[in-house]
């Protein structure tokens, strides 16, 4: 792309992702896909595009620029796990899982690949390795809230299958990061499952007294 081109499109760009930000209003769009057709050989202006497209639910167009984010640059984590979010919104599951994978083969240590990959599991009943994907999302999740939605994922699936103590540990665990964050009705929803898994548990009125110390 001769200089001035790729000047003209980096200052297009910049100034619709700041309206985007600003306004959020759809027909941006009209104008960001004259940005896409004028071209660009720079992986991010694509994902940039997508989050553009993202924002007004255009999820088929951001897989299309995302892909070629991809083909530029098909060594980013990120552009993988945005793409299969998209891929999964649209009911495309096994595209998605495919997506989160090729994140996890970049980064081994990707929490939200595996929490988003593990959801996908969860839905189609593929429960061991659900469990294995929370595992994984809970421990290398730097994230506060990604932490504690990976303990709740797994608590659920252990529900599912009836391991319920595990299921009602995970749920508390959920309700402490919950409350961690001053996500209290959150945690207080933790302890309304933690009843429903196991009326006896301990752990629901644990979690209450928790919730009761922070106030």
């Amino acid at each position: 792309m001769a200089d001035y081109k790729k000047i003209k499109y980096m200052a297009a760009l910049h100034f619709l992702s700041s309206a985007s930000n600003k306004y959020g209003k759809p027909e941006l769009i009209q104008d960001v896909e004259k940005v896409v057709k004028i071209g660009s050989d720079f992986w991010f202006d694509y994902t940039e595009c997508a989050r553009l497209y993202v924002s007004v639910k255009q999820h088929q167009q951001a897989i299309d620029v995302l892909s070629k984010a991809v083909e530029l640059n098909p060594n980013i984590d990120e552009t993988y796990l945005v793409r299969g979010i998209n891929y999964s919104i649209l009911g495309q599951d096994q595209k998605a899982i495919d997506d989160y994978t090729k994140a996890i083969e970049l980064n081994p240590e990707f929490a939200d690949a595996y929490y988003f990959r593990g959801n996908i599991k969860k839905e189609l009943n593929q429960d061991r390795e659900a469990i294995d994907d929370f595992t994984k999302a809970i421990k290398f999740a730097v994230d506060v809230a990604m932490k504690a939605n990976s303990y709740r994922g797994r608590g659920l699936v252990y529900w599912k299958i009836y391991s319920l103590s595990a299921a009602c540990d995970d749920y508390y665990q959920a309700g402490l990061l919950y409350l961690e964050q001053g996500e209290r009705a959150e945690a207080l929803e933790c302890v309304d499952t933690i009843k429903q898994i196991d009326s006896t548990s301990s752990l629901s009125k644990k979690l209450m007294d928790k919730i009761y110390e922070e106030e």
